[in-house]
């Protein structure tokens, strides 16, 4: 219950800010949810873009560079993604007005998904 009403808070205060911001640029942002093995998370922002685009590619970036992690010799493109599910790291890209909390153009697990079988297929 208590998280629901924090969520619930932090939704109208943002859409509070981006009605005060109206006529403004939008901005893009990229935060992480970390899971940890404890059913505890984090959440932090990676940074603040000025489009789409920007915002898209910084979070490709972020995909990237977990599966060049993971990935060893010979791995399957299955294995490579479930070692990206088991890390537990979702991104989400927010839009700072009060249009949409999240930018539904970039599905983090989609992108992995495509990622591993091209990374695989390459032997990289």
């Amino acid at each position: 219950m208590y998280c629901t009403e924090l969520v619930t808070k932090l939704f109208f205060a943002r859409v509070g800010i981006a009605v005060a911001l109206r006529g403004v640029d939008v901005k893009y942002q990229l935060s992480v949810l970390q899971r940890g093995a404890s059913e505890s998370s984090d959440v932090r922002q990676i940074g603040e873009y000025k489009n789409l685009e920007e915002a898209v590619a910084a979070a490709q970036q972020q995909v990237n560079a977990l599966l060049a992690e993971l990935y060893t010799a010979g791995m399957t493109a299955e294995a490579l993604l479930e070692g990206y599910r088991a890390a537990g790291r979702t991104l989400y890209l927010f839009r700072d007005d009060e249009e949409t909390m999240n930018a539904a153009s970039f599905n983090h697990f989609q992108f992995a998904k495509s990622r591993c079988a091209e990374i695989c297929a390459a032997g990289r």
